[in-house]
């Protein structure tokens, strides 16, 4: 699924591209580690792709978050993809010092092994396996670091559909069994980039 999406969305950008000079192109990047027992990270790499009117732009970008700072609540391996269409509140070609909304949605996996045994019908819960699908609405800012070079943050609200396929181990019958629900809960989405101009 995050493949066939990936590939509409770089034929997307290729076919924007193509389109007109007057447009820009930036890639956007992050990445940052933790010491921890399971080796704690997370970054991203993102193509923004602007319109010619100089105040709207496609973003796509590619995430990850792997491990955490403790290891109780088992060791967490997030990877997704996110589609924004990007609004700056000021039309100007020059976008390193622009306030902006994105319209967002992320979608991928994301699983949790280990940790502390969880109890479901007398068995234990191995291997939690989620997809989600998670749009929202959110407020960023560009900050001018150089002539080309900027550092955008950017934090919103977002919904997390998620679709759970949890594995579990029977202590009865000595095998393992699937447990699937789906739910819908509240969550944000906090990003920061090094940005640089094509």
């Amino acid at each position: 699924m995050i493949r066939k999406l990936l590939v509409v969305s770089i034929v997307f950008f290729n076919h924007g591209i193509q389109e007109g000079s007057a447009q820009k192109n930036y890639i956007k990047g992050f990445i940052i580690g933790f010491p921890s027992q399971s080796g704690a990270g997370m970054g991203n790499l993102a193509f923004e792709h602007t319109g010619k009117n100089k105040n709207a732009s496609w973003q796509i970008s590619l995430n990850f978050a792997i491990g955490t700072l403790t290891t109780d609540i088992g060791v967490p391996n997030r990877k997704w993809v996110t589609l924004d269409k990007n609004y700056y509140f000021k039309k100007d070609s020059d976008f390193r010092n622009l306030v902006f909304a994105s319209f967002f949605v992320e979608t991928g996996t994301r699983t949790i092994t280990g940790g502390r045994p969880v109890l479901f019908n007398d068995s234990i819960l191995k291997r939690r396996y989620d997809f989600e699908l998670n749009p929202g609405i959110g407020l960023g800012r560009n900050f001018a670091l150089g002539k080309k070079l900027f550092f955008q943050l950017f934090a919103a609200p977002k919904a997390i559909i998620a679709f759970h396929k949890d594995r579990y181990y029977s202590k009865r019958n000595s095998a393992y069994f699937y447990h699937k629900y789906s739910d819908l809960n509240a969550g944000y989405r906090i990003m920061i980039n090094l940005c640089f101009p094509l």
